[in-house]
């Protein structure tokens, strides 16, 4: 992978990290999410579809070390459907 694809990528997902995720999570541990806490921050941004997909990149990438580790053992992302939680407007 080339550098300037990984200060693309780490730039990107920086950004949304701390804009949508971090002030919403950032105090709580992975092995307490829950599906509910996930959808009803999700429902408060008021993003596009696509936009959410890109913001929960990192927390996927958090969720999916917490599996690895056996922090947790269900992904609390498996059965959220944002089509159904976000208004296409």
């Amino acid at each position: 992978v080339s550098k300037i694809y990984r200060v693309f990528f780490i730039n990107r997902y920086y950004k949304k990290t701390y804009r949508y995720l971090m002030p919403v999570f950032k105090d709580i541990p992975v092995r307490e999410l829950s599906p509910a806490m996930i959808i009803e921050s999700i429902k408060e941004f008021k993003l596009t579809i696509k936009t959410i997909r890109n913001a929960l990149i990192p927390l996927r990438a958090v969720i999916d070390i917490a599996l690895i580790d056996e922090i947790i053992s269900k992904n609390p992302l498996d059965n959220i459907i944002l089509s159904k939680l976000v208004n296409k407007e």
